[in-house]
This record gives C-alpha cells, sequence and structure tokens, in this order.
C-alpha cells in the first residue's frame, strides 16, 4: 500500500457543490462527491473516490473553483493551474504556472470564483483574483493587495465560501469565527461589522478534529479525533451547514442544521497534512562525537537532507554544516501505539556530532525530490549541547511543552476526544508540528518564539550553551557550572527533580531569566526509557498536577505564578521603576511604556506571571503590562532571594517578539544578561 492508514491524506480541497479532492499521502488526486451535502446523509455519488490525478503531494497548498480549476502553490511559490474537465480529462493547459513570487506568503487559502486570500508576515491579509480560468497569466489589477490591517495572526486556522466569506479559530479558544468581505474587489474596503468578526459556534478547534473546510452555501467538512481511552483511526468525516452563511447578522446567529451538531457523512478520511514528507531525531540534543539519526517517512522518489545553524554563537545562520546528503523516499507506516511508544521508524540518515560543532540551535532540512526536482520541505530542529559547560549562560529549550501543544498524530496533551481518566504519555520519536523554524504568520509560544530570542542573543554577541528540558532531569551537574540559567517563551512543564535542580541553583546564588510566562506551572515524568513524557495526575485530571495545587508554587522558586483571570489579552509594558539597573540606557520616565509591538502582537500578554500580594521579600517590580485597558498584565520583576540568588522575569509569554522590533525590550534584557554573567 502506497499510504499508510492512520494518515492516508494530507489535505481535502473543497470543489463545490459536494465534491472533494483529497490528496493522498503519495500523491494521487481523488475526487469524491458527496451527493447529500446539502442534507448531512452519508450518500456519495462515487464513494471509494475515483483518482483523476497524481504528483499532487508536491504542492505546499492546494485550493480550488468550482468549475473545475485547481491551484497548486509550490515550495518556491510558484502557482500551477490546473483543470478538471470530467472523467479523466484535464485542460490543455495543466500544470501552466500563472504566478511566482507566491513564497513571501506564509499561509494561502480560498479559491472560490478564482479569489484567494494570503495572509504576509505582518498578519495583513491580501487579496488575489484570478481572471482567465485558462492557465494563461490574466488577474484583476488590485491582485496582492492589502484587504484588512487587523493583525489575522490570532487565528491558527483560516478557510473561505464564496461571495467572501471567511472563517477562523483562534489560538487557545474553541470559538469559531467568520466574516464577510463585500467589496470584492480588492480594496480595502467593505466588510460586514466593519471587519469585527462574529463569533458563530463553539467546539471547533485541534482539540477536537484534524482539519477544516467550507464547500460552498455554509457546508462544512471536518475530520474527527477518535473518542476511545487509547485512541484508534482518526478518520470519521462529519458534516455541519449553517444555513445563512452570507447574512450573518450579529454573534451566535448562525443557523445550523441539527441544532450545530455534526452528522458523521464517511470514514477513512484519516489526514496528517505532513504524510508525505516527515521525521524527527533520535537526540533533541546530542552532544559533539555522539550519533544522531534521522527517521524520515516519504513518498518522494528520494529525500535530500541538509543541516544548517539557525543560532549559534558565533557561527553564521543559516550555513550548511552537514550534506547534503540523498536517500530513497520510504513510507514508514505508525505502530498503532506510535502516540505513546513511538514511530518506530528506521534510521533514513546517520551522523556523528562533528567534534567542531558550537553549541545551538541546527535544523535538520529535508527536501522531498520527483523527477529530479525538489518540491517540499520539513525540518527537524536541534540542541547541540556542549561536551562541558563552557559560556557563562545557560539557555534551556522548553522541550517538555512542545511535546504538550504537538498535534501529530491528532492527540495531545490538551486533546478533549479521548483518553478520558487516564494520563496522557506523549512520545518524543515522532514528528512535531509545534516545532517550525520560519515565519509562519501564526502566533507561537513554542519553538518559533524561542528560536526569536536564540537569533537575538546571537545577534547581540551573547555567548550561551543551549540544553533541553529533558537534559535538567538526566543530570543535575552541568547546572551549577553557569552564572546564569535562561528560560524560554513557555516553559510550563517540568519534573519535581528539574523543579528542585533550579531551587537549589537560586539557594546557591545562581541567576535565573525568564523570558516568558505561565512557567513552572504543571508537573510531568518521564517513562522508564527516557523518551516519553507523561503529563496529567494518575486519574487524568489537569489541575491535579499542577505545582499550586500539589502544595508547591511556582512563585516559591521564581517569585510569580501563572494569571488565570488574563488570557489572550496584550498590551505594552509600564515602566514602574525607571531608576532600576535593568532599565539603565533606556530613557525610561515614570509611566513611560515600551514593548507595544511584538511577533505577538505585544509584549505583555497571551499568558502572564504576577508576582503574589504582597510580593516576597526582595521583589522589585519594575514594569507591569497595560492588558485589558489597565495594568493588568506580567510583571517585569527582580527577585533577589536569600543567599544572593536572583530571578528576572518579562511575565509574558509574548515577551520575545518585542526583541527584534523594540529597542527598549532589547536593551532591557541586554541589560539583564549582561549582569547575569558577571
Amino acid at each position: 500500500m502506497a499510504y499508510d492508514q492512520h494518515q492516508r491524506f494530507v489535505q481535502f480541497v473543497p470543489g463545490g457543490n459536494g465534491v472533494i479532492y483529497a490528496i493522498q499521502s503519495d500523491g494521487k488526486l481523488l475526487r469524491y462527491e458527496h451527493a447529500g451535502w446539502l442534507t448531512g446523509t452519508a450518500s456519495w455519488a462515487n464513494g471509494a473516490g475515483a483518482q483523476i490525478g497524481d504528483g499532487f503531494q508536491q504542492f505546499r497548498t492546494v485550493f480550488a473553483a468550482a468549475d473545475g480549476q485547481i491551484f497548486g502553490v509550490t515550495e518556491s511559490g510558484d502557482l500551477r493551474w490546473y483543470k478538471h474537465l470530467g472523467g479523466g480529462a484535464w485542460h490543455a493547459n495543466s500544470g501552466s504556472t500563472i504566478r511566482t513570487g507566491l513564497q513571501v506568503y506564509p499561509r494561502i487559502f480560498g479559491g472560490w470564483n478564482g479569489v484567494f486570500y494570503a495572509v504576509d508576515t505582518n498578519g495583513k491579509l491580501r487579496w488575489f483574483k484570478y481572471l482567465a480560468g485558462d492557465g494563461t497569466n490574466s488577474w484583476h489589477a488590485n491582485s496582492g493587495n492589502i484587504i484588512s490591517n487587523n493583525s489575522w495572526k490570532p487565528f491558527y486556522e483560516l478557510w473561505a465560501d464564496p461571495n467572501g466569506v471567511i472563517y477562523g479559530i483562534h489560538t487557545g479558544s474553541d470559538v469559531l469565527y467568520w466574516w464577510r468581505y463585500t467589496s470584492g474587489d480588492g480594496t480595502n474596503g467593505t466588510w460586514v461589522n466593519n471587519g469585527t468578526a462574529y463569533a458563530i459556534g463553539s467546539g471547533w478547534g485541534d482539540d477536537t478534529q484534524k482539519t477544516w473546510l467550507s464547500n460552498t452555501n455554509g457546508t462544512h467538512y471536518l475530520v474527527w479525533l477518535d473518542g476511545s481511552t487509547t485512541p484508534g483511526f482518526d478518520d470519521k468525516l462529519m458534516w455541519f451547514r449553517l444555513l445563512n452563511s452570507e447574512t450573518i447578522s450579529g454573534n451566535l446567529t448562525g443557523q445550523w442544521v441539527n441544532g450545530g451538531a455534526p452528522l458523521q457523512v464517511g470514514s477513512g478520511f484519516s489526514i496528517e497534512k505532513t504524510a508525505a514528507l516527515q521525521g524527527y531525531a533520535s537526540d533533541t540534543s546530542p552532544r559533539p562525537g555522539y550519533p544522531q539519526n534521522f527517521r524520515v517517512s516519504s513518498t518522494f522518489t528520494t529525500v535530500e537532507a541538509t543541516i544548517e545553524r539557525l543560532a549559534v554563537p558565533g557561527q553564521t545562520a543559516g550555513t550548511v554544516v552537514w550534506g547534503p546528503v540523498s536517500a530513497a523516499g520510504t513510507m514508514q507506516p505508525v505502530p498503532g501505539d506510535y502516540r505513546s511508544g513511538g514511530c518506530d521508524w528506521a534510521n533514513t540518515f546517520t551522523m556523528t556530532i562533528p567534534a567542531g560543532w558550537k553549541s545551538g540551535a541546527y535544523v535538520c532540512r529535508l527536501r522531498g525530490v520527483l523527477n529530479g526536482v525538489q518540491h517540499l520541505r520539513y525540518d527537524i530542529p536541534f540542541a547541540v549541547k556542549p561536551p562541558a559547560p563552557v559560556a557563562k549562560l545557560a539557555v534551556i529549550l522548553p522541550t517538555n511543552t512542545y511535546n504538550a501543544y504537538n498535534t501529530w498524530g491528532g492527540h495531545n496533551n490538551y486533546t478533549t476526544q479521548g483518553q478520558l481518566g487516564v494520563q496522557r504519555v506523549c512520545t518524543s520519536y515522532r514528528p512535531n508540528n509545534a516545532v517550525w523554524t520560519n515565519d509562519r504568520a501564526i502566533m507561537s509560544h513554542t519553538y518559533y518564539s524561542d528560536l526569536l530570542l536564540l537569533r537575538w542573543m546571537v545577534a547581540n554577541n551573547i555567548e550561551f550553551d543551549l540544553y533541553q528540558d529533558g537534559d535538567l532531569d538526566a543530570d543535575g551537574t552541568w547546572l551549577p557550572q553557569y552564572k546564569g540559567l535562561v528560560l524560554g517563551s513557555h516553559s510550563e512543564y517540568w519534573s519535581q527533580l528539574m523543579k528542585d535542580r533550579l531551587d537549589t541553583y537560586l539557594s546557591n546564588g545562581g541567576r535565573v531569566i525568564n523570558t516568558g510566562g505561565n512557567t513552572l506551572f504543571a508537573k510531568v515524568s518521564w517513562n522508564a526509557a527516557g523518551d516519553a513524557v507523561i503529563f496529567r495526575a494518575a486519574n487524568g485530571s489537569q489541575t491535579g498536577n499542577w505545582f499550586a495545587n500539589l502544595g508547591q508554587p511556582g512563585a516559591d522558586v521564581l517569585g510569580a505564578d501563572w494569571d488565570s483571570s488574563e488570557f489572550l489579552t496584550f498590551g505594552a509594558y509600564e515602566t514602574l521603576l525607571p531608576a532600576h539597573a535593568f532599565l539603565s540606557g533606556c530613557g525610561l520616565a515614570l509611566g513611560g511604556t515600551f514593548g507595544a509591538a511584538s511577533y505577538n502582537i505585544a509584549g505583555s500578554g497571551w499568558e502572564t506571571d504576577r508576582c503574589p500580594t504582597p510580593p516576597k521579600a526582595g521583589t522589585e517590580i519594575i514594569a507591569v503590562g497595560n492588558n485589558s485597558g489597565g495594568q493588568n498584565g506580567g510583571h517585569m520583576y527582580k527577585w533577589t532571594r536569600p543567599g544572593g540568588g536572583w530571578v528576572f522575569s518579562a511575565g509574558s509569554i509574548a515577551f520575545n517578539g518585542t526583541l527584534a522590533v523594540d529597542a527598549v525590550a532589547s536593551k532591557v534584557l541586554l541589560n539583564v544578561l549582561t549582569a547575569a554573567a558577571l
């Protein structure tokens, strides 16, 4: 079989009026026709689907119009045009390149009536309309125009219906949002409700589903996660219909068929977007001289691999330091227990980390090769830790958090379908869709946000050694050898041993620089082999393993704890102690603000930490986030502990996104790290 039944498809593309184009992981393009698309009956004109094409796994994304036009965007940014005429027939110009340069847009969706949308790196929404319809190069003159100045980054999933209707799911929420752009001409013009979204439903998101698409007239298809205690196949195709999809007039005014409950219309529709090219490393933080293996599953004929530096002190980012090396593409299926026991794939590329590699962030960059041409890209980031401590500062990547939020395979620590009443065991031996290395125009609280920190440190000539969570649990001897330990954007999950070692380090005069928020919050453990993280209490309770509920609040170690009253609010920091040494050279007066801009909206936000009331003795609150129109955001503070150790905290998940765009935030952290290294 050319595909794995656990992840048969890589994308479903709506073709209008019940037509769904399904791209198998092996590139075959199938056409399904749901006869019951208006009523939700499980009636299909061609239940097994008809193969109409091949090689479609090469595209980064595919979208379609309702007249048989299909558009594919390549990794290099070319837009290819096809038109299916029925049966096995295609328009003579199929395969033509009708536009180039789309690689600058991280997110592209749409296709109805030749209209598609792109979210640029600033989070702005742009409009395109293809006019010719025959594979020749004819476009509306306003194609590429910005039609919304709102930031679309908070919406991690966006999809479209005809006539300007757009749907989205907000990060950290299960609410379905609706917009309608009515100008229809690429001008920054008329939107229903002045462009502010209406909330029209709940229960939508990657906690319960794997993919979302609309298929004209408010019909939606979703793939549902399996609800068993031990999840099986995530392959059920569910149907919704919004009867007033073009005339929504306010929040919760959607007229849903069946009271908004889904109807199952098919099975066998398992999907994983990366199933054509994906992989993982045998070690997330090897040392020089140690083996490193990359285990890859691919339906491309050949896979090419290189290793590049991402953020390594003293060395140029993006430099290829290994490869290119090629191997035959092999589709490796997953075993039944892959979510907890690992994928158990064979090694595709093997190497030994060279002795000369400095500690830092690296990536194994995979390319799928078909007929001698490079197509898709897939990145496997990893850290190289030093043979022994070298720098004065260490950075620890919060890989437990990356694992908790990894939805590859459908289920993680947060999914609400299945695994009720049991702990969540999440293996490190699987691909990870929470660790992307490129700007995706989506807010990030995991690896990309931490990569922004590491890049800033390299650009400011700050030497550091790099580790990951498991290194502190496995070995506590390296930490006391550093002047300071830097924590990432969302270092939420700690083992008891990690927490105790951090506390001892601070008691003995160490310095901790917390650049994030919701830090040191929940307790985890590892399995016996050390290759899977165990989340939640024994009865499956999420809250049962919160350190505060175990009588060990994180504030006892770091001086602050997560503030549950503020979630997904954002604001600049307001200065409270302008004369503080950490604000030296910033030019701030009392009440002065900084950090108003961030990759993640603003410097204080998403999830924030606040000091207790009253603060612990030795606490200096330097600034506070102006979230929700007042001083309700994160506390930026220094806490000097008995024994001379101290903690600096930005108190916000969003802080690292300010470093490249806000000179004051950059100067503050530079002051802190300079002091920590003394």
